[in-house]
């Protein structure tokens, strides 16, 4: 079973470390890393292509959005397999739920 996720304080030590890698040469892969590092660099304050970091955030936000899915798409799927087999006591109909998403908490 996964660990229970505990979220990680954005700390000024890890902003300071983070704006060190915003300046780091970008590979030649569109990953969500180089896209949010080319937003940073256009809206410097020697910069005033305030168009494209619009656009490459709207980028960002797109690949985040995917990856997010594609994460609860694969959770999804582990949480159904990690169901109890030949137990009817135990056997839940968790695609009938009313609609609710039991993977996503209590809902009490």
């Amino acid at each position: 079973m996964k660990d229970q996720y505990k979220p990680k304080p954005f700390t000024q030590e890890i902003a300071n470390q983070t704006h060190k890698k915003m300046s780091e040469p970008l590979d030649d892969k569109r990953t969500l890393c180089n896209v949010i590092k080319q937003a940073f660099r256009c809206v410097q304050t020697d910069s005033y292509n305030l168009r494209a970091a619009q656009e490459l955030m709207l980028e960002a936000l797109w690949m985040g959005k995917r990856m997010h899915s594609k994460l609860y798409v694969e959770s999804q799927h582990e949480f159904k397999m990690e169901m109890v087999e030949n137990h009817d006591e135990y056997i839940i109909d968790w695609d009938n739920m009313d609609g609710r998403n039991v993977s996503q908490g209590n809902w009490d």
